[in-house]
């Protein structure tokens, strides 16, 4: 019970971290002298796979929400099921990504959503395989 309260507090402090680098970062319109709905839709990407961008962006989608995988997976008893924690990843990403363009400090990336997706449900299944080889402290004292 207490460490599902500390992964939640991870889980929120780390949700935080997200929206703090979100709005640190600089403006992302380069077009300033458009009205703001012209903007958000100039900063939309609903094509998957078209302007990937490099290989830094792609790496830093895939790892970014890891964390998110690993936190929410204990944190809650209901993202322990699969199909549960693939809709609160794909989610999570998408607010995310429409908090970064409603305020203007990023891109809604179809690609951002679909790469993040991908590395978080690896990481998730990833501590699944773990967690069957790697003994729990009450398995060790029992020994």
């Amino acid at each position: 019970m207490r460490n599902k309260k500390i992964f939640k507090i991870l889980l929120y402090l780390y949700m935080c971290y997200l929206l703090i680098e979100t709005f640190n970062s600089g403006k992302v319109s380069a077009v300033y002298d458009l009205p703001y709905l012209e903007r958000i839709i100039h900063n939309i990407n609903f094509i998957p796979f078209a302007h990937l961008g490099t290989v830094y962006s792609i790496f830093k989608s895939f790892i970014m929400y890891i964390p998110v995988a690993v936190l929410g997976r204990y944190s809650f008893e209901y993202l322990e099921s699969g199909c549960h924690f693939i809709v609160f990843i794909i989610l999570f990403i998408t607010a995310h990504d429409v908090i970064q363009v409603v305020t203007l400090k990023g891109y809604f990336d179809i690609n951002h959503i679909i790469i993040g997706s991908i590395g978080a449900i690896i990481a998730y299944y990833l501590v699944e395989i773990l967690r069957k080889y790697i003994p729990r402290q009450t398995e060790i004292d029992q020994q």
